[in-house]
C-alpha cells in the first residue's frame, strides 16, 4: 500500500490503539508509536500520509513531542489532539491542524480522511 494512505499515531497505548483499530477497520495502514523517539523514527522509515499527535498523553508529556519537527519531516498532514493552551502555543507548527479534547473518534476520523484524500489527489 501506497504511504501516502497510512497514518502515524504518536499517542498513548491504550487511545493510540483504539484509533489505530478503528483507522485500519476503514482500510487505513497504521503506525502506532508512544514517544516521540519512536514517532520520529517510524516517520522517517515509512513516510505515512497523515500524523495524529495527542499532545496531553501522559506517556508523551515528559517526553515533549516536538511537533514542528514531526510537520518539517516532510509535507504531510499533521493533527494535534490537546486543551486550547496548546493549540494557541502550536498555531505556527506548519500545516497543523487541531482538534480540541474531549473528541470523538467519527469526527476525528472523518478530518484524517480528508486529509488523506486531499493529500492523495494532490498527488495524482
Amino acid at each position: 500500500m501506497d504511504a501516502r494512505h497510512s497514518v502515524l499515531v504518536v499517542d498513548a497505548a491504550d487511545t493510540g490503539a483504539v484509533l489505530c483499530t478503528a483507522l485500519a477497520k476503514r482500510g487505513w495502514r497504521t503506525l502506532c508509536a508512544t514517544s516521540s523517539a519512536e514517532a520520529l523514527a517510524l516517520a522517517e522509515r515509512h513516510a505515512p500520509g497523515c500524523i495524529v499527535v495527542d499532545l496531553e498523553s501522559a506517556d508523551l508529556h515528559h517526553d515533549r513531542v516536538n511537533c514542528e519537527q514531526l510537520a518539517r519531516s516532510s509535507e504531510r498532514p499533521l493533527v494535534l489532539l490537546g486543551n486550547l493552551r496548546q493549540a494557541a502555543r502550536l498555531a505556527a507548527t506548519r500545516g497543523a491542524e487541531f482538534v480540541a479534547k474531549p473528541y470523538h473518534y467519527a469526527p476525528l476520523i472523518r478530518k484524517i480522511e480528508a486529509l488523506l484524500a486531499a493529500r492523495t489527489s494532490n498527488a495524482a
